[in-house]
């Protein structure tokens, strides 16, 4: 039986323990709270430059072109895009698209960065005073029946998101004629037999490839309009 003297004790002891709770829960949400609104030091998205947007303008049709002239003449074509061509035409995509409608929902200033065989894709996320960079690295696999995207990664700041998000991500996506069933281990899965708008003719991309700061794609015509 415990005597009058270890009461007090006691409700020490049980103060201490709930204190430590406490101090170590309200690090433990520091923490996360960090780590959710830890701005990756490669986030840096483009402003709309309008020195540059006539030009910018002029090389998206310059492309357009090239692969139309290409794949109606029944020829393959290889073409390289830079990052910073990607993402000055994602900062002014109203003005290079004005009749598409760009709804990001709570996501604004969206960037890509290139690295060796895949890509990252951020935005930045606000909800209420919260600001987090969501970040989602792609690879892909080109066959030649089919292309396979894989999500290698998704962040929430420097925070590893749980690996349901990447359904939800499919999810979300709107329904599509080119989508698959995803294949093993892929986000998503999508057919690889296209019609480019200029003609309608065939083809298939033969190449995805990303390295520092550049993409390189390939398309290849196929018989049969």
């Amino acid at each position: 039986m415990a005597s009058a003297a270890d009461k007090p004790r006691r409700r020490r002891r049980w103060w201490w323990v709930l204190a430590s709770l406490a101090t170590t829960t309200t690090i433990c949400v520091a923490i996360v709270f960090l780590l959710v609104t830890c701005r990756p030091s490669w986030y840096q998205p483009s402003a709309i430059d309008y020195g540059m947007l006539r030009e910018d303008k002029a090389a998206l049709v310059g492309l357009e072109n090239d692969i139309s002239a290409a794949l109606n003449r029944d020829r393959s074509i290889t073409f390289e895009i830079s990052e910073d061509q990607v993402n000055r035409w994602i900062a002014a995509r109203e003005e290079m698209w004005p009749d598409w409608v760009f709804d990001l929902g709570t996501m604004r200033d969206p960037m890509v960065d290139f690295q060796p065989g895949k890509v990252r894709i951020a935005a930045l996320a606000e909800r209420g005073a919260l600001r987090s960079v969501v970040t989602l690295t792609l690879s892909c696999a080109v066959e030649a029946d089919k292309i396979d995207i894989f999500c290698d990664a998704l962040h929430l700041g420097a925070l590893p998101a749980p690996g349901r998000a990447h359904d939800q991500i499919r999810d979300a996506l709107p329904p599509a004629d080119e989508l698959l069933e995803p294949s093993a281990g892929a986000l998503l899965t999508v057919g690889n037999d296209w019609h480019w708008p200029n003609g309608r003719p065939r083809y298939r991309v033969q190449r995805i490839e990303f390295t520092d700061d550049l993409l390189t794609v390939e398309f290849v015509p196929l018989s049969g309009g």
